[in-house]
């Protein structure tokens, strides 16, 4: 019986699987309700569209904003605009 324990939990070394370049895996314990960024309440359709998509600002390392599809942004002198610049490869669609 150990020895039939011992083989049984060999197997069980979780083998790498190959990945495809430019693919994004993800592990889910269900199926997202939606990928609709302005729909979502949910946390694994969250997780899911933060691979997808990306923002106008994102954080560092240090959690400091950083451009993502903004180049630069501006404040406007009352603290109440932003505007930004857009990188030359953003679209939206």
């Amino acid at each position: 019986m150990c020895a039939a324990a011992a083989c049984w939990m060999g197997g069980c070394t979780g083998a790498s699987v190959e990945r495809e370049p430019g693919w994004i895996y993800v592990r889910l314990k269900k199926n997202p309700a939606t990928l609709d960024p302005a729909r979502i309440v949910d946390l694994d359709s969250a997780r899911i569209a933060a691979k997808l998509f990306s923002g106008l600002v994102g954080f560092d390392d240090r959690l400091r904003p950083c451009p993502d599809l903004a180049r630069s942004w501006t404040l406007s002198h009352d603290g109440r605009t932003y505007r930004f610049e857009l990188r030359d490869d953003a679209f939206f669609f």
